[in-house]
């Protein structure tokens, strides 16, 4: 394994700790078929129950590109063109940026509120999808 993807990781961890104010363990990195780089990662560390407010945090930091996170070394670095995803049991889920919201059907009834925030599990057992390859962490 290349040795600067574990210095990438280490880095990324503390990065994403800080920004979501919780333990972010990122665990590993390989690479996808369309092209990024796939970062898996628990917030918080162990992947045991954390409340939704350091996820939302997390979002927040990500969405800013002002914040902490998105002026320190690894966002400036790595971060352009990420995105965010959280395995469900309902399937991977697109966490940030925010997937377009299809136009509504005519007539059909409004969805239901929460629905997104319910597909969210206590812990975010998350994807970081990186426009790199392996290759750009030596």
């Amino acid at each position: 394994q290349n040795p600067g993807v574990g210095v990438f990781l280490a880095n990324l961890s503390e990065a994403l700790t800080e920004a979501a104010g919780r333990a972010v363990a990122a665990q590993s990195a390989f690479p996808a078929d369309f092209g990024h780089v796939v970062v898996e990662f628990c917030l918080p560390a162990g992947c045991e129950s954390s409340d939704a407010l350091a996820v939302d945090r997390l979002i927040r930091e990500l969405s800013d590109a002002d914040s902490r996170l998105q002026t320190s070394e690894v966002g400036d670095r790595y971060l352009g063109g990420a995105q965010l995803f959280q395995d469900t049991p309902h399937g991977t889920l697109r966490l940030w940026p925010p997937p377009a919201a299809p136009p509504p059907p005519p007539t059909s009834a409004p969805a239901p509120a929460g629905m997104v925030s319910s597909l969210r599990g206590p812990e975010l057992k998350g994807l970081l999808a990186l426009p790199k390859s392996l290759d750009d962490f030596v």
